[in-house]
C-alpha cells in the first residue's frame, strides 16, 4: 500500500512500472508535500519571462497541423491551423506520440505506427478541488483509500471506489484536492446536461468517501470546480483525455529524441517519464544533446 499510493502520479498499475521508475517520480513527495506560492500559473509565468528574456518568441490561438518542405530526411517548416508556415532548423516535439504521429509526412513516419500501436494509455482521473472553511489549523498531508487489496484493478476499471487527496494551505487558505482514476464501467459523457450530471454525482461521491476518513471535515468542505478527462482532453490537448499520457511500462520505452524526420526530436512527459519530472528531464537530456556538453554545464551553473 505505501508503494502504491502514489501510483496516481504517474497513471500506470504498480504492477507495470519498474520499482526504479517510481521512486524517480515518489521519493520526494514521501518526503514533505510542497507546492508552488502562487500555484501552476505562478511556476509558467516564471518560465514565460525567463523565455522571453532568452529571446523566445511565443505564439498563441493557433496550433500545428502538419510539419513541411521535408527534404532529404530533413523538414524546414511548420504550417499553421490559421495557414501561417514558420520556417525551422529544428523541431522539438513536447506533445502525445499520436500527435506525433499525425504532424509527421506519412512517408516520413517509420516504425513510429508500430510502436504507438504497442503504447497503452495512462488513466483518466476525476478531480475535485474543496476550499476547506473555519480557523482550525490544516496540515499538508496525503491520503488515500482503497476498495480492495488488487491496486491495479482500481487501474483497470474499479477506480471510482478508491480515491486519495491532498491538503495544503496557500495565500487564498486552506485547501483540499482529490483524486480518483476513471470508472470503465461508467464512461464521461460528452459536454452537456449528462456531463452536468456526471460531475455532480461523482463530486458527492468523492465528499462522501473524503469525510469517511475526514469526519473532523464535516461541514467544512466548500466544492469550488471538478475537472475529468473532458478537461485534459479539451484543455490540455491529451487526445484520449488521459492525465499523464501513454502508460509508462517495464519493456515499453517511450518515444524520446530524434524522430523519423532527422531535424525533428520528441521529448515530454510520454519520454522517459510522467508528469512535470518527465517533461523537464527529458527537455535536459535533448538540450545537452543537441547544445553539447560544454553548453549545457555552463547553462546549469547559471
Amino acid at each position: 500500500a505505501i508503494l502504491s499510493a502514489f501510483m496516481t502520479c504517474y497513471g500506470t498499475p504498480p504492477d507495470e512500472i519498474s520499482f526504479a521508475d517510481h521512486a524517480r517520480i515518489c521519493r520526494n513527495m514521501f518526503d514533505d508535500l510542497v507546492r508552488f506560492r502562487g500555484g501552476g500559473q505562478a511556476l509558467a509565468d516564471a518560465m514565460i519571462r525567463k523565455a522571453v528574456s532568452c529571446g523566445v518568441e511565443f505564439r498563441a490561438a493557433a496550433g500545428v497541423v502538419a510539419l513541411d518542405g521535408v527534404e532529404r530526411g530533413r523538414a524546414s517548416r511548420a504550417i499553421l491551423s490559421n495557414g501561417e508556415r514558420i520556417p525551422f532548423d529544428a523541431c522539438v516535439l513536447g506533445v502525445h506520440p499520436a500527435t506525433i504521429l499525425r504532424l509527421l509526412p506519412e512517408d516520413r513516419r517509420g516504425i513510429l505506427p508500430e510502436r504507438l500501436a504497442e503504447m497503452r494509455e495512462s488513466n483518466g482521473l476525476f478531480a475535485a478541488y474543496f476550499r476547506i472553511e473555519g480557523d482550525e489549523p490544516v496540515s499538508a498531508e496525503f491520503c488515500a483509500s482503497f476498495a480492495n487489496d488488487d491496486i491495479g484493478s482500481i487501474y483497470r476499471g474499479r477506480g471510482f471506489e478508491s480515491t486519495g487527496f491532498m491538503t495544503a494551505r496557500d495565500r487564498d487558505g486552506a485547501m483540499l484536492i482529490s483524486f480518483q482514476c476513471e470508472d470503465g464501467s461508467d464512461p464521461v459523457p460528452e459536454r452537456g446536461p449528462e456531463y452536468d450530471s456526471f460531475k455532480r454525482r461523482h463530486l458527492e461521491q468523492v465528499e462522501r468517501l473524503i469525510l469517511r476518513m475526514r469526519p473532523d471535515l464535516e461541514g467544512r468542505l466548500t466544492p469550488l470546480a471538478t475537472a475529468t478527462s473532458r478537461s485534459c482532453r479539451d484543455w490540455l490537448h491529451s487526445p484520449f483525455g488521459s492525465a499523464y499520457g501513454i502508460r509508462h511500462e517495464i519493456g515499453k520505452p517511450g518515444i524520446f529524441g530524434r524522430l523519423p524526420v532527422r531535424n525533428c526530436y520528441a521529448v515530454g512527459q510520454n519520454s522517459l517519464l510522467p508528469g512535470v519530472l518527465g517533461a523537464a528531464l527529458s527537455s535536459a537530456a535533448l538540450f545537452q544533446k543537441l547544445c553539447g556538453a560544454d553548453l549545457f554545464s555552463e547553462t546549469e551553473r547559471k
